[in-house]
């Protein structure tokens, strides 16, 4: 009877530092949240892959201005890690990150033009990574009103054709986009709207997902 008291102190004190800082961690790999049923597809091609011991899911074609929803909880503010892997398709390759999600048409979204990472053209250089919110703000309104503000290049970008890591800081009114382990942000935005919480999901057209990682803060 002491020992299992024991037990249950045991477990309530290692869980109180969670709870103290409000701190909430979800990962999971995609193949298992596609096997699972755990990811919201309404009318998108999504096929679950496997490539070198990697499994993924791939994005083919997809509606404009869809994302696909993660069947997890809400998410407010935090970081939101993401393997992800485009093509050197010239503007058929988007690969990125949907979050404060209303529903699969309405959310904020950072993602990436991967057939843009290694170009040598240098007004396609500076479109590598873009902030956007759908379906009001689109890159085209983005970019014929604010040009330069909400997309970026990226400072020694992956191969077109190459897994990245992508993770988003996202605070009540700012979002910071990292590429794999770089220190400095490659695109700091403020938000354009006053959604603070909703799903996260992935938005894509040729594009993988191998893994997420969300750490949820208070």
């Amino acid at each position: 009877m002491i020992n299992a008291v024991f037990a249950n102190m045991v477990v309530l004190f290692v869980s109180l530092p969670a709870i103290s800082f409000g701190q909430l961690v979800y990962e999971q790999n995609f193949g298992d949240l596609f096997r699972n049923g755990a990811l919201n597809i309404k009318d998108r091609e999504v096929t679950l892959e496997n490539e070198n011991n990697t499994e993924f899911v791939r994005l083919g074609k997809t509606m404009h201005g869809s994302a696909i929803l993660l069947r997890a909880d809400d998410f407010q503010c935090g970081r939101i890690e993401m393997v992800v892997r485009g093509m050197d398709i010239f503007q058929g390759s988007f690969v990125g990150i949907a979050f404060h999600a209303l529903n699969d048409s309405l959310f904020d979204l950072v993602y990436c033009r991967p057939f843009n990472f290694q170009t040598s053209d240098s007004a396609r250089r500076i479109h590598m990574i873009q902030y956007a919110c759908f379906p009001a703000l689109d890159w085209q309104i983005l970019r014929s009103q604010y040009n330069g503000m909400y997309e970026k290049g990226i400072e020694n970008p992956p191969e077109a054709n190459e897994w990245f890591k992508l993770t988003l800081e996202i605070s009540e009114k700012t979002v910071k986009a990292f590429i794999n382990y770089s220190n400095s942000p490659s695109l700091v935005v403020e938000k354009l709207n006053n959604n603070l919480i909703g799903k996260v999901g992935i938005f894509g057209t040729n594009a993988d997902f191998e893994s997420i990682r969300i750490k949820y803060e208070k």
